[in-house]
């Protein structure tokens, strides 16, 4: 697995994931700090992401119209990464009906993908965890390519097909001009 080096210098990579945990402090409040501890010992050592591509309590609405929030959104729309990510504790675990309802919900409402890690999963094997999350950006992006690629080649397809379309056209009317001056050369003879 590969690992971003940890650089504490201004400007530099930690820097980076410090300035995102700053400006998010009011969206990672939780009394054990989990959210922000997930933010600097697994998503900052996610290679394939940076802060950037972090939205903190990630906001959707369920079929009810009632507002909730994810704990981490992983979205770069030029990659084609959209993964919600949702730390569970032990007071997630004892309300499962709910639970599941808002994780279908999620799910629907935003078409990405939705990957839960218990907390006890991500403190005692992170490496395991980010190399899921990796995995997960690395398949989505993956399929984004291979889109992107489809959509530009029947978009060229499309074009050429015009274009042929234009040239039959303009070859018709060449040869009917040809037809009407030949035609008229032979009904006047001067």
């Amino acid at each position: 697995m590969k690992s971003k080096k940890l650089d504490t210098t201004v400007g530099g990579y930690m820097q980076d994931w410090d300035s995102c945990i700053k400006d998010n402090n009011s969206k990672l409040h939780h009394p054990a700090n989990f959210e922000e501890r997930f933010v600097r010992e697994i998503l900052a050592h996610v290679p394939e992401i940076t802060p950037q591509d972090i939205v903190a309590q990630y906001h959707f609405q369920e079929l009810d119209g009632c507002n909730r929030y994810v704990d981490f959104c992983i979205r770069n729309d030029k990659k084609g990464y959209f993964v919600l990510i949702e730390l569970d504790g032990k007071w997630k675990q004892q309300r499962l009906e709910e639970l599941l309802e808002r994780q279908n919900t999620l799910i629907a409402s935003t078409q990405g993908k939705l990957l839960r890690f218990a907390n006890s999963t991500w403190l005692n094997k992170a490496p395991i965890v980010i190399q899921t999350i990796s995995n997960t950006l690395n398949e989505q992006n993956k399929h984004f390519n291979e889109k992107t690629r489809t959509e530009a080649l029947e978009h060229k397809i499309k074009e050429q097909q015009e274009s042929v379309e234009e040239l039959s056209k303009q070859i018709q009317i060449h040869k009917a001009n040809e037809q009407k001056e030949l035609g008229e050369s032979t009904s006047n003879p001067f």
